[in-house]
């Protein structure tokens, strides 16, 4: 573990997955490592959902932000969020400030880049695509 510099993580979450679980997971396994030469932590988070049902993530800021991260330079967080109906406008307010609400320890650490970005896929393109077929 020594010479690894980097982790990219990928996490799909979908309306029948509906729990944290997964960041739950992330977070302790993070929290658990040893001192480590790690530079960059990217995690690229799908949401194929209508709601943000995700309430784990100021784990990650704990997670990255102890001891054993000394190395740590850039953190980036991407969200990709697919969604068929309006409630998606309400889901990206609430991911909006997510830096600020629940990453205040990465977001505020001037040695580390923090970059943090929203995506969106829309469901409604991709189905009329394929109904062209």
């Amino acid at each position: 573990m020594q010479t690894l510099t980097g982790i990219l993580v990928e996490v799909l979450f979908d309306d029948s997955t509906r729990n944290d679980a997964a960041l739950v997971l992330l977070s302790s396994e993070l929290q658990a490592m040893d001192v480590n030469n790690i530079e960059d932590v990217e995690i690229e988070i799908t949401l194929r959902m209508d709601s943000d049902c995700l309430d784990e993530w100021a784990n990650l800021d704990g997670a990255l932000s102890q001891h054993a991260w000394p190395k740590l330079k850039r953190f980036s967080l991407r969200i990709e969020v697919w969604s068929s109906s309006t409630g998606r406008v309400d889901l990206f307010g609430e991911l909006e400030d997510l830096p600020q609400r629940h990453f205040p320890k990465l977001s505020s650490n001037k040695a580390i880049t923090f970059k943090f970005e929203v995506g969106e896929e829309l469901q409604e393109f991709y189905h009329h695509i394929a109904n062209l077929h």
